[in-house]
């Protein structure tokens, strides 16, 4: 298999990088998609960096994937579009694209995306070819494309707990937030997400969309799948089994107060610090990172080196870039 990733030079202005540099989950793009390739294709598989697909000239003999730098894709929508495409016929490229008719199409995709449609198809940058008998020139132009339905379902599971709680005297922590928030507690949210899922990050707005619905609440989805395969296991053998522990990441040099609420699944980095009455519920949180006394952090994507001083409560729907003061 040959694989190119070619650039879309798409700059983001206001966040200053390329797409392939931006931080998804913890991770750069460009690391998402090579592990995407990597755990459909296998490790012995190398990308080829290419400007744009024309520089690639003719087509090599075999398998091709290629791909745009500002694609976010999971592995399982990778997996989807690969054997769809071996089906199809020799000496042809063939294109992904999604159908827009979906709710997930029209809520997290579709909008601020300038990628092509033809007829009800949102055509992605992504692009397989077998070649059987002479190289062919390449010519995006003419590529067949592939539906791939991203089966978005409803994760309804993820509730949120009350904002504040209200603890006896004697677990009572001595701090008594600047901002007061009224306790409330929020219904489940009702989110139609899925593990099949692609996006081209052409806004910061898709970055928000790959790191909440596309992230954290298809992580939840993964979680949430794995969890039900661990039960009857546990359930017979009353022990939890031994993969259990991969289900929430902690790293090393990590600080949790006892009184911290987490609420998985939940990744942390190296050196994280979390004071005393924090609540989190699905975030992934970054290297070097302090969250203060009395935080409410909801579903929230931190980056390394942020800073939350007490109080600042990051409430639903947040991202904050690499090294973020918040006062």
């Amino acid at each position: 298999m040959h694989v190119f990733r070619y650039t879309t030079n798409q700059y983001l202005n206001i966040l200053e990088c390329l797409p392939r540099h931006l931080t998804v989950m913890g991770n750069p793009l460009e690391t998402l998609q090579e592990q995407a390739i990597l755990s459909s294709l296998g490790n012995l598989i190398k990308i080829q960096e290419v400007i744009t697909p024309e520089d690639i000239g003719k087509l090599p003999e075999g398998e091709t994937l290629l791909l745009s730098d500002n694609l976010f894709l999971t592995p399982e929508f990778l997996d989807t579009f690969l054997i769809a495409a071996r089906k199809q016929q020799v000496n042809q490229i063939y294109c992904a694209a999604i159908p827009t008719s979906t709710q997930i199409v029209r809520d997290f995709v579709q909008p601020l995306c300038s990628s092509p449609i033809t007829g009800d198809l949102l055509l992605l940058g992504l692009f397989y070819a077998c070649i059987t008998q002479q190289q062919i020139p390449i010519n995006l132009s003419i590529a067949q494309p592939i539906p791939i339905d991203l089966l978005d379902e409803p994760l309804e599971q993820l509730a949120l707990p009350p904002l504040s709680t209200q603890k006896p005297q004697a677990e009572q922590i001595a701090f008594e937030p600047i901002n007061i928030i009224p306790t409330t507690d929020f219904a489940p949210l009702r989110i139609n997400t899925s593990k099949c899922l692609a996006l081209p990050i052409e806004h910061w707005v898709h970055l928000l969309t790959v790191n909440i619905p596309f992230g954290i609440y298809s992580d939840a989805i993964r979680f949430r799948d794995r969890a039900d395969l661990l039960f009857y296991p546990w359930q017979s053998n009353q022990q939890l089994p031994n993969n259990i522990r991969e289900l929430v990441i902690i790293s090393e040099g990590c600080q949790i107060d006892p009184s911290a609420t987490i609420i998985g699944p939940t990744f942390l980095g190296k050196n994280v610090r979390i004071e005393p009455g924090t609540t989190i519920v699905a975030s992934v949180l970054g290297n070097n990172c302090l969250v203060g006394q009395g935080n409410q952090i909801r579903l929230s994507v931190l980056n390394d080196g942020v800073i939350l001083p007490p109080a600042t409560n990051i409430i639903l729907w947040s991202f904050l870039g690499r090294g973020s003061l918040v006062n």
